[in-house]
Protein backbone atom coordinates (compact mmCIF):
# COMPACT_ATOMS: atom_id res chain seq x y z
CA UNK A 1 0.00 0.00 0.00
CA UNK A 2 1.46 3.60 -1.16
CA UNK A 3 2.09 5.85 1.37
CA UNK A 4 -0.56 8.91 1.09
CA UNK A 5 1.71 10.99 1.53
CA UNK A 6 4.35 10.24 -1.05
CA UNK A 7 3.54 12.05 -4.33
CA UNK A 8 4.13 10.60 -7.79
CA UNK A 9 5.96 12.46 -10.65
CA UNK A 10 2.88 12.24 -12.51
CA UNK A 11 0.87 13.57 -9.45
CA UNK A 12 3.01 16.44 -8.92
CA UNK A 13 2.97 17.91 -12.33
CA UNK A 14 -0.88 17.64 -12.17
CA UNK A 15 -1.12 19.68 -9.07
CA UNK A 16 1.68 22.12 -10.49
CA UNK A 17 -1.09 22.94 -13.67
CA UNK A 18 -3.52 23.24 -11.05
CA UNK A 19 -1.82 25.73 -9.29
CA UNK A 20 -0.35 27.92 -11.76
CA UNK A 21 -3.87 27.40 -13.85
CA UNK A 22 -6.08 29.09 -10.69
CA UNK A 23 -2.97 31.48 -10.14
CA UNK A 24 -3.06 32.73 -13.76
CA UNK A 25 -6.91 33.07 -13.54
CA UNK A 26 -6.72 35.31 -10.63
CA UNK A 27 -3.86 37.44 -12.09
CA UNK A 28 -6.12 37.39 -15.25
CA UNK A 29 -9.04 38.87 -13.49
CA UNK A 30 -7.28 41.01 -11.25
CA UNK A 31 -7.18 44.70 -12.70
CA UNK A 32 -3.58 45.86 -13.02
CA UNK A 33 -2.47 49.54 -12.29
CA UNK A 34 0.04 51.00 -14.87
CA UNK A 35 2.13 53.95 -14.63
CA UNK A 36 1.44 56.84 -16.76
CA UNK A 37 2.92 60.21 -17.02
CA UNK A 38 1.33 63.55 -16.63
CA UNK A 39 3.93 64.80 -19.77
CA UNK A 40 3.44 61.78 -21.71
CA UNK A 41 1.78 62.52 -25.48
CA UNK A 42 -1.02 59.99 -26.72
CA UNK A 43 1.29 58.18 -28.72
CA UNK A 44 3.43 57.06 -25.45
CA UNK A 45 0.69 56.02 -23.26
CA UNK A 46 -0.43 53.96 -26.25
CA UNK A 47 3.06 52.48 -25.89
CA UNK A 48 2.57 51.72 -22.05
CA UNK A 49 -1.17 50.18 -22.36
CA UNK A 50 0.50 47.94 -25.13
CA UNK A 51 3.40 46.69 -22.92
CA UNK A 52 1.11 46.14 -19.79
CA UNK A 53 -1.07 44.05 -22.28
CA UNK A 54 2.20 41.78 -23.12
CA UNK A 55 3.49 41.88 -19.39
CA UNK A 56 -0.06 41.19 -18.07
CA UNK A 57 -1.39 39.08 -20.64
CA UNK A 58 -4.73 40.98 -20.13
CA UNK A 59 -7.36 40.80 -23.02
CA UNK A 60 -10.26 43.38 -23.86
CA UNK A 61 -12.92 40.47 -22.75
CA UNK A 62 -11.41 39.60 -19.56
CA UNK A 63 -9.65 42.80 -17.53
CA UNK A 64 -8.97 46.14 -17.77
CA UNK A 65 -5.74 48.54 -17.71
CA UNK A 66 -7.00 51.64 -15.03
CA UNK A 67 -4.58 54.00 -13.25
CA UNK A 68 -5.11 55.86 -10.03
CA UNK A 69 -4.59 59.55 -9.36
CA UNK A 70 -3.44 61.28 -6.22
CA UNK A 71 -7.10 61.30 -4.62
CA UNK A 72 -7.46 57.31 -4.94
CA UNK A 73 -9.85 58.06 -7.93
CA UNK A 74 -9.98 55.25 -10.53
CA UNK A 75 -10.42 55.89 -14.06
CA UNK A 76 -10.45 53.34 -17.03
CA UNK A 77 -8.47 54.44 -19.61
CA UNK A 78 -8.36 51.62 -22.23
CA UNK A 79 -9.71 48.65 -23.00
CA UNK A 80 -8.27 47.46 -25.78
CA UNK A 81 -4.66 48.07 -27.46
CA UNK A 82 -4.89 50.98 -29.80
CA UNK A 83 -2.88 50.51 -32.78
CA UNK A 84 0.09 53.34 -33.84
CA UNK A 85 0.02 54.44 -37.59
CA UNK A 86 2.62 53.08 -39.49
CA UNK A 87 3.44 55.98 -41.68
CA UNK A 88 7.24 57.31 -41.55
CA UNK A 89 6.36 61.02 -41.25
CA UNK A 90 4.33 60.33 -37.66
CA UNK A 91 7.02 59.35 -34.46
CA UNK A 92 10.48 58.48 -34.44
CA UNK A 93 12.02 56.40 -30.97
CA UNK A 94 10.19 56.97 -28.35
CA UNK A 95 10.84 57.08 -24.71
CA UNK A 96 9.88 53.49 -23.53
CA UNK A 97 9.21 54.18 -19.51
CA UNK A 98 7.15 50.77 -19.49
CA UNK A 99 10.15 48.65 -20.09
CA UNK A 100 11.69 50.44 -16.86
CA UNK A 101 8.43 50.58 -14.54
CA UNK A 102 8.42 49.28 -11.31
CA UNK A 103 5.31 48.23 -9.34
CA UNK A 104 5.37 50.57 -5.85
CA UNK A 105 3.06 52.67 -4.50
CA UNK A 106 4.46 55.83 -5.55
CA UNK A 107 4.70 55.00 -8.91
CA UNK A 108 1.11 53.34 -9.14
CA UNK A 109 -0.32 56.85 -8.59
CA UNK A 110 -0.96 58.74 -11.62
CA UNK A 111 0.30 62.20 -11.65
CA UNK A 112 -1.39 65.19 -12.77
CA UNK A 113 -2.33 65.67 -16.83
CA UNK A 114 -3.66 62.55 -17.48
CA UNK A 115 -6.10 61.61 -19.79
CA UNK A 116 -9.86 61.41 -18.59
CA UNK A 117 -11.94 59.36 -20.49
CA UNK A 118 -15.31 60.25 -18.70
CA UNK A 119 -16.67 63.83 -18.70
CA UNK A 120 -15.77 65.34 -15.47
CA UNK A 121 -18.32 66.98 -12.98
CA UNK A 122 -19.06 70.20 -13.60
CA UNK A 123 -17.50 72.10 -10.43
CA UNK A 124 -19.70 74.68 -8.11
CA UNK A 125 -18.06 77.90 -7.42
CA UNK A 126 -17.36 76.61 -3.72
CA UNK A 127 -15.50 73.49 -5.48
CA UNK A 128 -13.22 76.29 -7.68
CA UNK A 129 -12.44 78.31 -4.45
CA UNK A 130 -11.27 75.10 -2.59
CA UNK A 131 -9.64 74.27 -5.58
CA UNK A 132 -7.33 77.04 -5.72
CA UNK A 133 -6.00 77.25 -2.23
CA UNK A 134 -4.73 73.20 -3.30
CA UNK A 135 -1.24 73.53 -4.01
CA UNK A 136 -0.09 71.71 -6.94
CA UNK A 137 3.40 69.59 -6.57
CA UNK A 138 6.45 70.82 -9.19
CA UNK A 139 6.36 68.26 -12.49
CA UNK A 140 8.96 65.96 -11.37
CA UNK A 141 7.09 65.54 -8.08
CA UNK A 142 5.10 63.43 -10.26
CA UNK A 143 6.90 62.64 -12.77
CA UNK A 144 10.01 60.02 -13.17
CA UNK A 145 12.68 61.38 -14.77
CA UNK A 146 15.83 59.46 -16.37
CA UNK A 147 19.22 60.98 -16.36
CA UNK A 148 21.22 59.53 -19.37
CA UNK A 149 23.95 60.31 -21.79
CA UNK A 150 21.26 60.94 -25.43
CA UNK A 151 23.62 60.77 -28.40
CA UNK A 152 20.90 62.52 -30.18
CA UNK A 153 21.04 59.89 -33.26
CA UNK A 154 17.60 61.28 -34.64
CA UNK A 155 16.69 61.40 -37.81
CA UNK A 156 15.56 64.53 -39.37
CA UNK A 157 12.11 64.60 -40.61
CA UNK A 158 12.20 68.14 -41.96
CA UNK A 159 15.70 69.82 -42.69
CA UNK A 160 15.88 73.18 -44.52
CA UNK A 161 19.76 72.30 -45.11
CA UNK A 162 20.07 74.92 -47.81
CA UNK A 163 19.08 77.93 -45.56
CA UNK A 164 22.29 79.60 -45.23
CA UNK A 165 23.38 78.62 -48.60
CA UNK A 166 22.64 81.54 -51.54
CA UNK A 167 21.38 80.19 -54.77
CA UNK A 168 24.36 79.68 -56.10
CA UNK A 169 25.84 77.04 -52.96
CA UNK A 170 28.01 79.70 -51.70
CA UNK A 171 27.63 80.30 -47.54
CA UNK A 172 25.63 83.05 -46.78
CA UNK A 173 27.13 85.81 -44.62
CA UNK A 174 25.16 85.60 -41.47
CA UNK A 175 25.46 87.70 -38.08
CA UNK A 176 23.04 85.64 -36.22
CA UNK A 177 20.84 82.53 -36.60
CA UNK A 178 17.98 82.66 -34.74
CA UNK A 179 16.73 79.33 -33.41
CA UNK A 180 13.55 78.92 -31.61
CA UNK A 181 11.79 76.19 -29.58
CA UNK A 182 8.47 76.07 -31.26
CA UNK A 183 5.21 74.11 -30.20
CA UNK A 184 3.97 71.78 -33.53
CA UNK A 185 0.72 73.90 -33.70
CA UNK A 186 1.75 77.19 -32.93
CA UNK A 187 1.65 78.39 -36.62
CA UNK A 188 0.41 81.82 -35.99
CA UNK A 189 3.26 82.28 -33.59
CA UNK A 190 5.55 81.59 -36.44
CA UNK A 191 3.93 83.61 -38.82
CA UNK A 192 3.96 86.35 -36.70
CA UNK A 193 7.91 85.78 -36.04
CA UNK A 194 8.40 85.48 -39.79
CA UNK A 195 6.67 89.12 -39.94
CA UNK A 196 8.68 90.93 -37.00
CA UNK A 197 11.98 90.17 -35.52
CA UNK A 198 12.61 86.98 -37.30
CA UNK A 199 12.54 88.47 -40.77
CA UNK A 200 15.55 87.45 -42.77
CA UNK A 201 17.63 90.52 -43.53
CA UNK A 202 20.12 91.22 -46.17
CA UNK A 203 21.82 94.87 -45.77
CA UNK A 204 25.02 96.06 -44.97
CA UNK A 205 24.14 96.38 -41.13
CA UNK A 206 21.87 93.22 -40.62
CA UNK A 207 22.27 89.58 -41.30
CA UNK A 208 19.35 87.37 -39.89
CA UNK A 209 18.67 83.94 -40.57
CA UNK A 210 15.34 82.14 -38.81
CA UNK A 211 14.97 78.62 -38.36
CA UNK A 212 11.96 76.69 -35.82
CA UNK A 213 12.53 73.75 -33.46
CA UNK A 214 10.06 71.00 -33.42
CA UNK A 215 9.70 67.43 -32.19
CA UNK A 216 7.53 64.08 -34.07
CA UNK A 217 3.93 64.93 -33.83
CA UNK A 218 1.23 61.98 -34.32
CA UNK A 219 -1.73 63.80 -35.86
CA UNK A 220 -1.51 63.26 -39.77
CA UNK A 221 -2.95 67.28 -40.07
CA UNK A 222 -0.45 68.98 -38.13
CA UNK A 223 2.28 66.83 -40.11
CA UNK A 224 1.27 67.84 -43.60
CA UNK A 225 0.94 71.39 -42.14
CA UNK A 226 4.23 71.45 -41.14
CA UNK A 227 5.54 70.60 -44.22
CA UNK A 228 3.78 72.51 -46.15
CA UNK A 229 5.05 75.23 -43.82
CA UNK A 230 8.81 73.65 -44.76
CA UNK A 231 7.83 74.30 -48.48
CA UNK A 232 6.62 78.14 -48.24
CA UNK A 233 8.85 79.31 -46.22
CA UNK A 234 12.19 76.85 -45.40
CA UNK A 235 12.73 77.44 -42.14
CA UNK A 236 11.40 74.01 -40.09
CA UNK A 237 13.78 72.02 -38.39
CA UNK A 238 12.03 68.80 -37.25
CA UNK A 239 13.59 65.46 -35.69
CA UNK A 240 11.40 62.19 -34.59
CA UNK A 241 11.78 62.42 -30.85
CA UNK A 242 8.79 63.52 -29.17
CA UNK A 243 7.58 66.85 -29.11
CA UNK A 244 7.10 67.51 -25.44
CA UNK A 245 7.70 70.05 -22.71
CA UNK A 246 10.25 67.39 -21.12
CA UNK A 247 11.92 67.07 -24.04
CA UNK A 248 13.04 70.69 -24.43
CA UNK A 249 16.25 69.73 -23.63
CA UNK A 250 16.36 67.54 -26.58
CA UNK A 251 14.92 69.91 -28.65
CA UNK A 252 17.70 72.57 -27.63
CA UNK A 253 20.62 70.16 -28.64
CA UNK A 254 18.57 69.54 -31.94
CA UNK A 255 19.17 73.38 -32.44
CA UNK A 256 22.74 73.65 -31.70
CA UNK A 257 22.99 70.45 -33.79
CA UNK A 258 21.71 72.11 -36.70
CA UNK A 259 23.49 75.38 -36.34
CA UNK A 260 26.87 73.33 -36.21
CA UNK A 261 26.47 71.18 -38.95
CA UNK A 262 24.32 73.17 -41.45
CA UNK A 263 24.88 76.90 -41.12
CA UNK A 264 28.89 77.11 -40.01
CA UNK A 265 28.87 80.41 -41.86
CA UNK A 266 26.79 82.20 -38.70
CA UNK A 267 28.66 84.00 -36.68
CA UNK A 268 27.05 84.03 -33.84
CA UNK A 269 23.76 82.01 -33.25
CA UNK A 270 20.57 83.09 -30.32
CA UNK A 271 18.61 80.58 -28.82
CA UNK A 272 14.76 81.28 -27.76
CA UNK A 273 10.87 80.35 -27.32
CA UNK A 274 8.17 81.31 -29.98
CA UNK A 275 6.04 83.26 -26.83
CA UNK A 276 9.19 85.77 -26.88
CA UNK A 277 9.17 89.11 -28.56
CA UNK A 278 13.29 90.05 -29.67
CA UNK A 279 15.07 93.29 -30.65
CA UNK A 280 16.54 91.82 -32.71
CA UNK A 281 17.77 95.00 -34.42
CA UNK A 282 18.82 96.13 -30.78
CA UNK A 283 20.77 92.67 -30.75
CA UNK A 284 23.10 92.75 -34.04
CA UNK A 285 23.98 96.02 -33.02
CA UNK A 286 24.92 94.94 -29.26
CA UNK A 287 27.23 91.64 -31.36
CA UNK A 288 29.06 94.38 -33.33
CA UNK A 289 31.50 94.51 -30.44
CA UNK A 290 31.06 91.31 -28.59
CA UNK A 291 33.79 89.08 -28.59
CA UNK A 292 33.72 86.28 -31.13
CA UNK A 293 35.03 83.27 -29.66
CA UNK A 294 33.92 81.79 -26.06
CA UNK A 295 31.56 83.93 -25.54
CA UNK A 296 27.61 83.14 -24.38
CA UNK A 297 25.47 85.71 -22.93
CA UNK A 298 21.62 87.00 -21.89
CA UNK A 299 20.48 86.82 -18.56
CA UNK A 300 22.86 85.27 -16.73
CA UNK A 301 22.10 82.99 -13.22
CA UNK A 302 24.87 82.40 -10.70
CA UNK A 303 25.29 80.78 -8.00
CA UNK A 304 21.48 79.74 -8.02
CA UNK A 305 19.78 77.26 -5.68
CA UNK A 306 18.43 74.42 -6.91
CA UNK A 307 14.96 74.25 -5.63
CA UNK A 308 14.16 71.59 -3.29
CA UNK A 309 10.29 72.62 -2.85
CA UNK A 310 8.03 70.16 -4.05
CA UNK A 311 5.32 72.88 -4.73
CA UNK A 312 7.75 74.94 -7.26
CA UNK A 313 7.27 74.18 -11.05
CA UNK A 314 11.21 73.90 -11.34
CA UNK A 315 11.63 71.24 -8.31
CA UNK A 316 14.21 69.28 -8.56
CA UNK A 317 14.66 65.58 -6.28
CA UNK A 318 17.79 64.79 -5.03
CA UNK A 319 17.45 61.38 -7.60
CA UNK A 320 18.13 63.62 -10.41
CA UNK A 321 21.26 65.87 -8.71
CA UNK A 322 22.83 66.19 -5.13
CA UNK A 323 24.47 69.03 -6.02
CA UNK A 324 23.09 72.08 -4.35
CA UNK A 325 23.46 75.23 -6.66
CA UNK A 326 23.40 75.08 -10.08
CA UNK A 327 26.11 76.14 -12.97
CA UNK A 328 26.84 79.39 -13.88
CA UNK A 329 24.17 79.58 -16.91
CA UNK A 330 21.53 81.87 -18.95
CA UNK A 331 18.12 81.75 -18.46
CA UNK A 332 16.12 80.52 -21.45
CA UNK A 333 13.56 83.23 -22.51
CA UNK A 334 17.12 84.14 -24.61
CA UNK A 335 20.87 83.70 -25.26
CA UNK A 336 22.91 83.92 -27.93
CA UNK A 337 26.47 81.89 -28.15
CA UNK A 338 29.49 82.61 -30.90
CA UNK A 339 29.41 79.88 -33.29
CA UNK A 340 32.94 77.99 -31.73
CA UNK A 341 31.18 77.83 -28.69
CA UNK A 342 28.17 76.09 -30.76
CA UNK A 343 30.41 73.26 -31.71
CA UNK A 344 31.97 72.70 -28.84
CA UNK A 345 28.42 72.54 -26.61
CA UNK A 346 26.97 70.21 -29.16
CA UNK A 347 30.49 67.46 -28.76
CA UNK A 348 29.62 68.49 -24.28
CA UNK A 349 26.17 67.61 -24.91
CA UNK A 350 27.23 64.43 -26.03
CA UNK A 351 28.99 63.69 -23.02
CA UNK A 352 26.41 65.11 -20.33
CA UNK A 353 24.14 63.15 -18.95
CA UNK A 354 19.79 64.94 -20.01
CA UNK A 355 18.70 67.46 -17.34
CA UNK A 356 14.35 68.32 -17.40
CA UNK A 357 15.67 72.44 -18.02
CA UNK A 358 17.10 73.36 -21.12
CA UNK A 359 18.82 76.33 -20.13
CA UNK A 360 20.44 74.76 -17.05
CA UNK A 361 21.16 71.69 -19.01
CA UNK A 362 23.26 74.24 -21.46
CA UNK A 363 25.02 75.50 -18.34
CA UNK A 364 26.06 72.30 -17.38
CA UNK A 365 27.74 71.76 -21.27
CA UNK A 366 29.11 75.42 -20.82
CA UNK A 367 31.00 74.33 -17.50
CA UNK A 368 32.28 70.86 -19.16
CA UNK A 369 34.08 73.02 -21.80
CA UNK A 370 35.07 76.10 -19.54
CA UNK A 371 32.53 78.99 -20.58
CA UNK A 372 31.10 81.00 -18.63
CA UNK A 373 27.89 83.35 -19.53
CA UNK A 374 28.03 87.24 -19.51
CA UNK A 375 25.01 89.30 -18.10
CA UNK A 376 23.88 91.48 -20.67
CA UNK A 377 22.48 94.44 -18.72
CA UNK A 378 18.45 94.99 -19.39
CA UNK A 379 18.22 92.09 -21.24
CA UNK A 380 14.58 91.28 -20.35
CA UNK A 381 11.54 93.70 -19.77
CA UNK A 382 8.33 93.35 -18.50
CA UNK A 383 4.92 95.54 -17.33
CA UNK A 384 4.75 96.92 -20.49
CA UNK A 385 0.96 95.82 -21.06
CA UNK A 386 -1.77 96.97 -19.39
CA UNK A 387 -4.31 93.96 -18.00
CA UNK A 388 -6.85 96.63 -17.06
CA UNK A 389 -7.27 97.50 -21.05
CA UNK A 390 -7.12 93.69 -22.80
CA UNK A 391 -3.53 93.65 -22.70
CA UNK A 392 -3.00 96.86 -24.41
CA UNK A 393 0.34 98.18 -25.08
CA UNK A 394 1.49 101.08 -21.57
CA UNK A 395 2.03 104.28 -24.03
CA UNK A 396 3.33 106.52 -21.22
CA UNK A 397 6.69 107.62 -21.64
CA UNK A 398 8.44 105.73 -19.15
CA UNK A 399 7.03 102.39 -20.44
CA UNK A 400 7.89 103.13 -23.81
CA UNK A 401 11.43 104.23 -23.12
CA UNK A 402 12.08 100.99 -21.44
CA UNK A 403 11.00 98.93 -24.02
CA UNK A 404 12.81 100.48 -26.63
CA UNK A 405 16.08 99.27 -24.24
CA UNK A 406 14.88 95.79 -23.97
CA UNK A 407 16.02 92.73 -25.89
CA UNK A 408 13.68 90.44 -25.16
CA UNK A 409 10.21 90.32 -23.26
CA UNK A 410 8.55 86.88 -22.54
CA UNK A 411 5.13 85.55 -22.81
CA UNK A 412 3.61 87.99 -25.65
CA UNK A 413 0.69 87.18 -27.66
CA UNK A 414 0.57 87.31 -31.70
CA UNK A 415 -1.25 90.98 -31.04
CA UNK A 416 1.47 92.47 -28.74
CA UNK A 417 4.00 90.87 -30.62
CA UNK A 418 2.84 93.35 -33.59
CA UNK A 419 2.33 96.21 -31.23
CA UNK A 420 6.14 96.10 -29.36
CA UNK A 421 7.76 95.40 -32.88
CA UNK A 422 6.23 98.30 -34.33
CA UNK A 423 7.99 100.91 -31.55
CA UNK A 424 11.13 98.55 -32.07
CA UNK A 425 10.64 99.12 -35.67
CA UNK A 426 9.43 102.69 -35.54
CA UNK A 427 6.43 102.04 -37.36
CA UNK A 428 3.69 104.13 -37.17
CA UNK A 429 0.99 103.15 -34.68
CA UNK A 430 -2.41 102.29 -35.22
Amino acid sequence: MRNSSILLPGEIDEIAREFYAKLAEKLEKKEKVISVLPTMSKAQRINIYEEAYKKYNISSKKGTVVAKNKRGQTKVLVTKPQVLPTDETYLGPMLDFAKEFKETDESRELGRGYEQMVRPERPNREKLKRAKMIKTPGMLNSTVWKSYIDLHEYRYILNPKEKCMTDEGTYKRISLLMIVASAPKNFDRRDAIRRTWGMAARSTAMHLETVFLIGAVSNRQVTDDLRRELVNYGDIVQEDFIDSYLNLTIKTVMGIKWASRYCQNAKFVMKTDDDMAVNTMKMLVYLRTAPSRNFVAGKAAFNFDIIRNVYDKFYVPYSVTKDDKYPPYCIGIGYVISMDVVHKTYIAALQTPLFPWEDVYVGFCLRRIGVIPTMIKGFMGGGFFDDAKGGALRTDHTSLNHLRSSYVIHDVTVTQLGMVWGQWAGLPQP
